[in-house]
């Protein structure tokens, strides 16, 4: 995946990056009228995203972050919104020490399991940088971890397959 953050105007943003895209289409996964067709890289815009227009476009090489609202609504489908993205911190107060609270356990799973049923991906930014959050994550099946910290995560979960 190639997640492109979109900080600017998002319709003349997606435009600038659409003209781009078409450059490099052997290698980009694309949804037209054979569907999905899955290659190297899948583009997905996130931060200011044109929703809309990607969704009434007949050919196009990238596809939208979505939200928590996107899964609740479900008005667009997984060929456009292929996963959730959401602030941890937005919906959860643990800060990856000690246990998460069975409340937000049974939360963090509800949105995943929810997810997954609709065909999608879950994905948090702003999460906790420790062991015990990428252990919880990965015990739960999310199925993006976002780190700053990539030696620890990989040696983390590396020690995570050797002792389940």
């Amino acid at each position: 995946y190639l997640m492109i953050d979109f900080k600017s105007e998002a319709e003349s943003t997606y435009a600038a990056l659409r003209n781009l895209l078409s450059d490099y289409r052997e290698m980009l996964t694309e949804y037209g009228s054979k569907g999905m067709q899955h290659r190297s890289v899948t583009v997905v815009i996130s931060g200011n995203r044109p929703t809309e227009t990607l969704a009434r476009e007949k050919l196009r090489y990238a596809f939208v972050d979505g939200r928590l609202s996107d899964m609740d609504k479900n008005e667009h489908p997984v060929s456009l919104i292929p996963w959730i993205s959401e602030s941890w911190r937005s919906h959860f107060n643990w800060n990856g020490r000690g246990e998460l609270t069975s409340t937000e356990k049974v939360k963090l799973n509800q949105w995943i399991k929810k997810a997954h049923t609709q065909g999608r991906k879950v994905r948090f930014w702003a999460t906790p940088e420790t062991v015990n959050f990428w252990k919880t994550a990965y015990e739960a099946k999310l199925d993006f971890i976002n780190t700053d910290k990539l030696k620890r995560l990989q040696q983390g979960l590396s020690d995570l397959q050797k002792n389940p």
